[in-house]
């Protein structure tokens, strides 16, 4: 995964080249249609060989070019929202990326101009790394993810959500429930929690199969993350009569030099 390594300034084109020389091809077949003369008879050219090299790179936001109903398009692949792990979790990512998009004030026009992608690259790794405990530059200062988040972030997503007509009242049920998972947890945070307080007393087999389970339960449910409870005693039930040796032996091995 690519986070690139400049803002994106020039044209379609430019990006396709830079793809085409970072990336090698790692797999390839034969076209036997010339796009130029396609182009040259008023058809419109798939560009196989682009789409399937364009397919091995993967960037954050990875430019893609296709055809739909006869007519070409380019479309730009965002990753930005995480796993739910719910739907209604799924949706507030949605409501709160569309809000920020449409609501943030013109001082971030032009950002390009104004922030150094190295900051925002940093930034970017930061989080993946830490999570919500990620001091971020943010205009050239440093705050952390719980106050850019509640301070910034949020007010700005609503604002967005109101001038596009969205109901306030479901503005304000989903983007509560982004507020809510920095006050309480968020799917990174429920996971690691529960499988280092599991691990305490469970082998690591257990500790997995026993999240999984809870969070198929959880997730049928479709009650935000942030409402879920740890896991207690109470609510481990595994039927151990279908076990391989796998599942319970010790894999912490360790070397002994003579």
């Amino acid at each position: 995964m690519s986070f690139g390594n400049n803002w994106e300034t020039g044209t379609i084109t430019d990006i396709y080249r830079d793809n085409i020389s970072r990336f090698r091809s790692l797999v390839t077949s034969d076209y036997i249609t010339d796009s130029v003369d396609m182009i040259e008879r008023g058809k419109i050219p798939k560009l196989k060989a682009l789409g399937l090299h364009n397919g091995t790179v993967y960037r954050w936001n990875r430019v893609c070019y296709g055809v739909g109903n006869g007519k070409p398009h380019l479309r730009i692949e965002n990753r930005y929202i995480p796993s739910g792990p719910t739907i209604t979790d799924e949706i507030a990512n949605m409501m709160f990326w569309v809000g920020l998009m449409v609501g943030k004030p013109e001082t971030y026009n032009n950002i390009h101009e104004k922030w150094d992608f190295k900051d925002v690259k940093t930034n970017f790794f930061s989080a993946a790394r830490y999570g919500m405990g990620t001091q971020f530059i943010w205009n050239g200062k440093y705050i952390s993810s719980q106050q850019l988040i509640l301070e910034e972030l949020l007010p700005m997503a609503y604002k967005g959500l109101y001038s596009y007509g969205i109901n306030p009242t479901d503005a304000e049920k989903y983007l509560t429930i982004i507020e809510n998972r920095v006050s309480t947890n968020n799917g990174s945070q429920w996971i690691i929690k529960n499988y280092r307080e599991l691990s305490k007393t469970k082998r690591k087999f257990e500790a997995a199969q026993i999240i999984t389970s809870q969070m198929y339960k959880k997730q049928e449910h479709n009650y935000p993350i942030a409402s879920w409870n740890l896991i207690s005693e109470n609510d481990i039930n595994i039927n151990s009569s279908h076990f391989y040796i796998k599942y319970v032996m010790s894999t912490d091995i360790f070397l002994v030099k003579k």
